[in-house]
Protein backbone atom coordinates (compact mmCIF):
# COMPACT_ATOMS: atom_id res chain seq x y z
CA UNK A 1 0.00 0.00 0.00
CA UNK A 2 1.03 3.65 -0.91
CA UNK A 3 0.81 6.14 1.40
CA UNK A 4 -1.46 9.18 0.71
CA UNK A 5 0.81 11.75 -0.29
CA UNK A 6 -0.62 15.77 -0.67
CA UNK A 7 -0.16 16.75 -4.57
CA UNK A 8 1.64 19.81 -5.17
CA UNK A 9 -0.22 22.89 -5.73
CA UNK A 10 -0.37 24.65 -9.05
CA UNK A 11 3.01 26.87 -8.53
CA UNK A 12 4.78 27.79 -5.58
CA UNK A 13 3.25 30.87 -3.27
CA UNK A 14 5.14 33.57 -3.56
CA UNK A 15 4.40 36.90 -2.35
CA UNK A 16 6.39 40.29 -2.05
CA UNK A 17 6.78 42.43 1.17
CA UNK A 18 5.81 45.95 0.88
CA UNK A 19 9.18 46.85 1.03
CA UNK A 20 10.21 45.07 -2.21
CA UNK A 21 8.49 47.22 -4.17
CA UNK A 22 8.98 50.11 -2.21
CA UNK A 23 12.44 50.50 -1.25
CA UNK A 24 13.18 50.55 -5.24
CA UNK A 25 10.65 52.86 -5.84
CA UNK A 26 11.77 55.43 -3.51
CA UNK A 27 15.83 54.60 -4.74
CA UNK A 28 14.50 55.57 -8.37
CA UNK A 29 12.70 58.52 -7.26
CA UNK A 30 15.49 59.81 -4.92
CA UNK A 31 17.74 59.18 -7.55
CA UNK A 32 15.30 61.12 -10.30
CA UNK A 33 15.09 63.98 -8.09
CA UNK A 34 19.16 63.99 -8.11
CA UNK A 35 19.43 64.20 -11.53
CA UNK A 36 16.34 67.38 -11.57
CA UNK A 37 17.85 69.34 -8.90
CA UNK A 38 21.58 69.14 -10.01
CA UNK A 39 21.51 73.57 -10.38
CA UNK A 40 24.91 73.60 -8.97
CA UNK A 41 26.78 72.27 -11.80
CA UNK A 42 26.57 74.23 -14.97
CA UNK A 43 27.88 72.86 -18.02
CA UNK A 44 25.87 74.38 -20.52
CA UNK A 45 23.92 77.66 -21.02
CA UNK A 46 20.74 75.41 -21.94
CA UNK A 47 19.23 72.66 -20.00
CA UNK A 48 19.30 68.82 -21.33
CA UNK A 49 16.36 67.71 -23.18
CA UNK A 50 16.42 64.86 -20.61
CA UNK A 51 15.87 67.65 -17.29
CA UNK A 52 13.62 69.39 -18.68
CA UNK A 53 11.19 66.25 -19.87
CA UNK A 54 12.12 65.57 -16.24
CA UNK A 55 11.00 68.76 -15.17
CA UNK A 56 7.45 69.00 -17.49
CA UNK A 57 6.82 65.72 -15.68
CA UNK A 58 7.13 66.58 -12.40
CA UNK A 59 5.28 70.16 -12.95
CA UNK A 60 2.89 67.20 -13.91
CA UNK A 61 2.19 64.98 -11.66
CA UNK A 62 3.07 67.35 -8.51
CA UNK A 63 0.46 69.70 -7.24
Amino acid sequence: MAADTPSPGPGPDFRLRWWALALPAVAFAALLMLLVGSTGAEASAQPLPVTRLVDHLRDALLP
